[in-house]
């Protein structure tokens, strides 16, 4: 049987691995390749694992590459800096209005699951020991467990945010800007006064959304905000008249794409 480059085999199990391409070394740094088990015995289920790995990972080299032909820009106007910034805060709402919507069942079924294998191997449960999990969800509400999760993220996001806010730390949201500069096709330099000044816009609207995200814990009907579109009059001020038409050209081509916004990340990544 060949041996297949992007697959390798340790003790019983395969694993995925690849390089990072020569030409984006820079972009992936300091990372050099992506390796991973595929979870599997089987050569041809691994195979099939691999094809879909590499898909994806063609995808991300893809997507890197067309970052990377970007032009670079200076300055943004302060159009597009607000509305940068509205969309951060239209991101950090709507996630958490999915995951209201939603009520937290995917979550509590995996905690049944666990209750259930514990219960069956006679293994002391940490919630108690009745037939089914006294915390448990409703078919059509929140459990106290998940709305108690739900409010120390919202505390720690809440703490977090504040105190950014009080140092005029930014650092706290630079993940998010280059998020945000990423989904609307714009390569900005660090440097430029007009990022420190979305830095600053973004960490605004960022104590904002926590004082909305409280206000709805505590009870009260807070609208997620749409999102605000950049249009072909809002691009960059001092570009040469062929950068603004070649970032036109980008802006088109691009869709938004949704990203793991902070507040869900502190909320919901761990059990």
């Amino acid at each position: 049987m060949p041996k297949h480059p992007r697959i390798e085999k340790h003790g019983n199990v395969y694993w995925f691995r690849a390089k990072v391409p020569v030409d984006l070394k820079e972009e992936f740094r300091p990372k050099s390749e992506f390796r991973f088990s595929l979870r599997t015995k089987d050569y041809r289920e691994a195979v099939s694992r691999e094809r879909l790995e590499s898909a994806k990972l063609e995808k991300r080299f893809a997507e890197a590459r067309t970052k990377k032909a970007l032009p670079v820009a200076t300055s943004l106007t302060s159009e597009v800096i607000q509305r940068l910034a509205a969309l951060h805060l239209h991101y950090l709402l709507d996630d958490d209005e999915a995951v209201r919507r939603s009520a937290g069942q995917d979550d509590d079924e995996v905690f049944r699951g666990i209750h259930h294998q514990l219960s069956s191997a006679s293994t002391s449960l940490p919630w108690g020991s009745s037939g089914s999990p006294e915390e448990a969800a409703s078919e059509w509400s929140m459990s106290d467990r998940q709305k108690r999760k739900q409010a120390e993220g919202l505390l720690d996001f809440a703490e977090t945010t504040r105190k950014a806010w009080v140092n005029q730390d930014v650092s706290l949201v630079l993940d998010d800007i280059d998020d945000l500069l990423d989904q609307s096709a714009i390569k900005l330099e660090r440097s430029s006064s007009s990022y420190r000044e979305l830095a600053y816009e973004v960490l605004k609207v960022q104590v904002r959304a926590v004082e909305l995200l409280e206000a709805r814990q505590a009870g009260s009907v807070i609208d997620t905000p749409p999102p605000p579109m950049v249009s072909r009059s809002l691009l960059l001020e001092n570009s040469a008249s062929s950068d603004k038409s070649t970032l036109t050209a980008i802006f088109e081509r691009y869709e938004p794409r949704r990203v793991c916004r902070r507040l869900i990340c502190l909320s919901y990544a761990a059990m």
